[in-house]
């Protein structure tokens, strides 16, 4: 599998836990967490490893160009994700209350029915 299909492929998983919150109202902030979570615990592993010999040279930098590279480009992407969960919210939101007025909308357009009142009614 192409491993930049796969990174791109992730703030779609975003949005989709945003959607998710008209069924489950928390999945956002879930989700959210758990991509704070990975960004985190992978800058700790990229930081201990590369915190053991900062100046020590890989294939052709050294681990702290390594270290630096890592933490932007998965801060890039956890960002990406993190707006793609507050996208998917907003869209389920945006979603919600344009159901609802269109149901308002149909119920005003809808004629009264004869014999029936709403003045028993309270």
């Amino acid at each position: 599998m192409n491993l930049g299909a796969l990174f791109g492929f992730i703030p779609v998983l975003g949005i989709l836990a945003g959607l998710a919150r008209a069924k489950f109202p928390r999945a956002p902030y879930i989700a959210a967490g758990i991509v704070l979570g990975v960004y985190g615990l992978a800058l700790v592993v990229i930081g201990s490893w590369a915190g053991r010999c900062w100046d020590c040279r890989g294939l052709s930098e050294t681990r702290s160009d390594v270290f630096l590279v890592a933490a932007i480009w998965l801060g890039l992407i956890a960002f990406t994700t993190l707006l793609g969960i507050w996208l998917g919210a907003r869209m389920t939101t945006m979603l919600g209350r344009l159901l609802h007025t269109a149901r308002e909308l149909r119920d005003l357009r809808r004629p009264p029915v004869e014999g029936k009142s709403d003045a028993g009614r309270s």
